[in-house]
This record gives structure tokens, sequence and C-alpha cells, in this order.
């Protein structure tokens, strides 16, 4: 890629403002979200396809510097209701990125999501929006 800057910054909007107050800390597994009554959620750092191992964490409260085995590093920092995400060194193989959380079962009885925004450092977004009062479906188990 020459001629083009291997960084990438991301900026993740993961709660709008009908949602108590969110408290964000970053620890060796993820950005622990805590909730208020909804609970405690842990969302894991950028794993990229194809994988390339996390080799090194540092996190220091709001913020954690990532280490790849490939070279590439991650910034993850976050603040009041945001999560922001600026990669560095990425090998020219990476195609895509995640980041996961689990769910607990729980809401399966009642509960509902609404709006899902990803925006790009350079000001593109992505919004994911349900109907109002889209459910969280019950798993259905399949045996074989």
């Amino acid at each position: 890629m020459h001629g083009h800057s291997n960084e990438i910054s991301v900026l993740l909007f993961l709660f709008t403002l009908s949602l108590p107050a969110a408290e964000f800390k970053t620890t060796n597994t993820g950005i622990e979200i805590a909730v208020g009554s909804l609970g405690s959620f842990t969302l894991t750092y950028p794993e990229f396809e194809p994988p390339h191992k996390i080799i090194e964490v540092k996190a220091v409260s709001a913020s954690a510097m990532l280490g790849y085995e490939s070279g590439a590093d991650c910034v993850v920092s976050a603040a009041k209701d945001e999560i922001g995400i600026v990669f560095g060194k990425l090998p020219s193989d990476v195609k895509s990125w995640k980041m996961t959380t689990l769910i607990d079962i729980s809401f399966v009885k009642g509960g509902s999501w609404q709006t899902f925004l990803l925006k790009s450092a350079q000001g593109q977004s992505l919004s994911v929006t349900t109907r109002s009062g889209t459910r969280l479906m019950r798993p259905r188990w399949q045996r074989s």
C-alpha cells in the first residue's frame, strides 16, 4: 500500500441517550460496559479476519493499547457514550475486524434494541435501526 496511510480511525457510538449512563472501563479481556440495573457486558477488543492473535494488552482506566502478532497495533479509548478505536500498521491481509459481546439470556424474556451506529473518522456512517419494540428472539435449539 505505497502512498497510503496504514492508520485507520474508527469511532463507535454504542449507546443512545435513551439508555441510563453507561460506565466504560478497559480490562485485559476487553471493554467492560456497566449499565446500572441492565448489568455489565464485556465488549471484546478488535479481532481481525483473517485472525491475528493479540499478544499484548496495556489497559489503564478508559484506554488500552493492543499489540498483535503481525505487528499491528490498536489504541482503544472509552468516553462517556462512545468508544474510539485507532488501528496502526495493519498488514495487507486484514480484510475486516469485529468486536463481540455476550448478552445475558434473561433478555429473551422481553429485551429489545433499536439503534446501532457505526461512524468512520471521515464522517461516513452506517446506522442499523429496527422497528420500535423489536424484541430479542428466543433461540431455537436444533437437535442433530
